[in-house]
């Protein structure tokens, strides 16, 4: 498995005016601008391809465990019944994770491996149920995403060496982990929290 992933930032905008992205001199004078206008990874929608200038960049991030669960396919519910291990990659240690047993409860970042971003998944009923609201990909959790990033809160079960037990955990077997953090409570909502009665409904069964 590849140790690195890359990860694709766009900015979108009308007129450059609106890029909020530093472009170097020669993007201006060498043609790049011209290149630029009618090239695109995506747009946010079809009607508005023709007009959209993108930006883009690129950064890696490296891998620093893997998953390892008793499930091999993306499922829906159930996920509180899972028990997963995080083992870590060199050169990440057990010296990574001391101190991490203290807390209760973790955040892991991991990557949507098997996923695959479209703009046909710019928005979409979740799920496919037609009896909720067709919403943005930023507006719910899918994981065809396009970054293909994942974040769950997971319960700690215990740290053993460079291995890290956890329950709850939304993961496959195999998931490519990128980061690990405790979970504060000063790092929670503040304030009321307000959600539609859809998301309520999709996540009845899922933990």
């Amino acid at each position: 498995m590849d140790n690195k992933w890359t990860i694709a930032v766009l900015t979108a905008a009308e007129n450059l005016s609106n890029v909020r992205v530093a472009l170097p001199p020669e993007f201006f004078t060498t043609g790049c601008l011209n290149q630029w206008r009618r090239t695109s990874l995506w747009s946010p929608t079809l009607n508005v391809f023709d007009y959209c200038w993108h930006v883009g960049s690129k950064f890696e991030i490296n891998v620093i465990g893997t998953v390892c669960s008793s499930r091999n396919e993306p499922e829906d519910d159930s996920w509180d019944a899972e028990t997963s291990r995080i083992e870590l990659s060199e050169p990440f240690d057990r010296r990574s994770l001391l101190g991490l047993a203290d807390f209760s409860h973790c955040i892991v970042i991991y990557v949507f491996d098997k996923a695959d971003w479209g703009e046909s998944n710019m928005s979409r009923h979740p799920r496919g149920n037609k009896y909720w609201p067709e919403v943005g990909i930023f507006a719910q959790r899918a994981k065809d995403r396009p970054n293909r990033l994942g974040v769950t809160v997971c319960r700690v079960l215990r740290v053993d060496g460079s291995s890290l037990h956890v329950s709850g955990l939304d993961a496959i077997d195999g998931t490519p982990v990128v980061d690990i953090k405790p979970w504060m409570v000063e790092f929670g909502p503040r304030g009321e929290v307000v959600q539609p009665s859809w998301s309520s409904e999709l996540m009845k069964d899922y933990w």
